[in-house]
């Protein structure tokens, strides 16, 4: 597969979703700031071996949060990769993002782990993933999973719920190629707004609640399943660890046993 399968696509569509902004804000292309994303390329593993590992995956799994709360154009996809052009600012912060010492990240790591590890005869509880830390953080420097922003643009470090649900309907069409484009079979909302959008996104298709307001099944034409929607609080939520991890994997795991 060419190594550029994604982000050829990605990229295309990226220029379409800022000329689109361009266009609702009434500012040159060059003005707007925002922010790439898809697949988290590794440092441990080559960009082709990536994807063509997520192709091939039982579990692909995207991460969506709401937006990137610093000012300033950025490219997710690198966040673990170090790139030739990056400062040295840029490769400390890409180390500590591997060794999973950056909190927001480290709560991915471990709910990747559980989304993938947790079947009928493993519970994954959270004392057992931090015992497994080291296992854990090179699952997660090797095992491709998508990352990506459904508001493109920028924030601060909060941002309100009416903003965030018109920028979706705004875009939710590129929001939508995004996601057709990457193909994940478990899609991890963080947030009510990122969830509700999600869900109405694929309201043309055939969807079965399976835990209220927690996890939606999407099924094809033909009743096949072809993904799984998760409602979990976003990474940077204050709660610890502990309990971040168990509360967010608390109906996951349960669905993970039986499926």
């Amino acid at each position: 597969m060419n190594e550029e399968i994604y982000n050829d696509k990605l990229n295309a569509l990226f220029d379409r979703w800022i000329g689109a902004i361009s266009s609702n804000e009434g500012i040159s292309n060059e003005e707007i700031q925002f922010i790439k994303d898809g697949l988290m390329y590794k440092n441990d593993i080559s960009i082709a071996e990536t994807d063509n590992k997520w192709c091939s995956l039982g579990k692909r799994v995207m991460f969506i949060a709401k937006d990137k709360n610093a000012d300033g154009s950025d490219d997710t996809r690198y966040w673990l990769r170090d790139m030739p052009f990056d400062e040295r600012k840029h490769q400390i912060r890409k180390f500590k993002n591997r060794k999973l010492q950056v909190g927001f990240l480290k709560r991915i790591a471990y709910l990747l782990w559980g989304i993938h590890k947790i079947d009928h005869s493993m519970d994954w509880w959270y004392n057992e993933v931090l015992m497994h830390h080291d296992e854990v953080t090179v699952f997660f420097n090797t095992c491709p999973f998508a990352f990506i922003e459904s508001k493109k643009q920028p924030g601060g470090s909060s941002i309100e719920d009416s903003i965030l649900a018109k920028h979706i309907s705004t875009y939710n069409s590129f929001l939508q190629d995004e996601i057709e484009i990457l193909s994940p079979n478990y899609i991890v909302c963080f947030g009510n707004e990122v969830f509700n959008g999600v869900l109405s996104i694929c309201s043309t298709h055939n969807l079965t609640e399976v835990v209220p307001k927690k996890i939606y099944e999407i099924h094809a034409s033909d009743g096949e399943l072809k993904c799984t929607v998760i409602h979990m609080s976003h990474p940077s939520n204050r709660a610890g660890y502990r309990k971040y991890y168990e509360d967010n994997m608390y109906w996951i795991r349960n669905y993970l046993k039986n499926t």
